[in-house]
Order: structure tokens, then C-alpha cells, then sequence
């Protein structure tokens, strides 16, 4: 994928992933398919890691813990980052568009190609926000994910 750096390797295999190693973070949760068969909402995934005022790092959400095997990720349909907290400043920022992509086992992803979503978050001030993803996949699903970002002073 051009223009989005890397992520890094987590460094260790545990059952959600939110570990910041270089600056980048993957998220994952192997909650399976009990969420699509019963017809509930994507339950929330868990907060990353926090990040400081100042950095962009690389994010990676992967859903493939809630497809059946062979569905994938379609389009974006909407991608958003909402404050927690009042405050006139945005406390962070989507940098370029968030992309749809693969996330390697060895990156703390599935490795499933196109189950995950790629994104530069800036952090510009103290405070948190909710990332929400809504997609739509190859088996005409709409479905909504989403995560919290801590945002720290350096």
C-alpha cells in the first residue's frame, strides 16, 4: 500500500493487540462469527495503546474476526475520529484516507488479505477520541468498528 509506512511486529501473541512497537499499532480481537450469526452490532474493540501530542502513527484494524472465511472488506463507507471530551481543539486527525489492506501474522494481524483497515492518526492535543469505521464487505454486509486513542503529553 503506497504511502502508508509499515507496521511493526508485536512482540508478543495475545488475544487483542494494541501494543505500540515503533510508533505503529495493530488492533485484532479473535471474537468469531457468534457476533454475524446472531445479528448484533460489532462490539467495541479494545483502546490502543496511548500515543503523545505530536506523533502520527500508523494504525491497523483488522476484522476478521467477525467475517466468515472468504469475506472481505468492500469499501469504507465512512471513517471518522470523534472527541470524548468537550473542547474546541480536535484532539486528533485522520492524515491521508484511511485504506483497506492486509495485516501479516507477523504484524499482529490475520494475515487474511483485505479484512483490515490502515490509517495515519495525528495526534494534536491532550485528550481521547473514538475511531469508527463503517464498511460494507463482499457479502453485502454493512457493519461498524470501532476503538478508543488515548492521547497523551509528551
Amino acid at each position: 500500500m503506497a504511502g502508508v509506512p509499515e507496521l511493526v511486529t508485536l512482540s508478543a501473541a495475545r488475544r487483542f493487540y494494541t501494543t505500540p512497537l515503533g510508533r505503529s499499532l495493530t488492533l485484532a480481537s479473535p471474537a468469531r462469527s457468534l457476533v454475524r450469526a446472531v445479528g448484533l452490532s460489532m462490539p467495541q474493540l479494545p483502546d490502543f495503546s496511548v500515543i503523545d501530542v505530536g506523533e502520527t502513527p500508523t494504525f491497523g484494524m483488522d476484522f476478521s474476526a467477525w467475517l466468515t472465511s472468504g469475506v472481505t472488506l468492500s469499501a469504507i463507507t465512512s471513517f471518522t475520529v470523534t472527541n470524548l471530551f468537550p473542547g474546541a481543539e480536535n484532539f486528533a486527525e485522520v492524515i491521508g484516507t484511511p485504506a483497506i489492506g492486509t495485516i501479516p501474522i507477523s504484524k499482529g494481524g490475520s494475515g487474511v488479505a483485505n479484512v483490515g483497515i490502515l490509517f495515519q492518526l495525528q495526534a494534536n492535543a491532550y485528550g481521547k477520541v473514538r475511531v469508527t469505521a463503517a464498511f460494507s464487505t463482499s457479502d453485502e454486509q454493512k457493519l461498524i468498528g470501532w476503538a478508543y486513542v488515548p492521547i497523551e503529553q509528551p
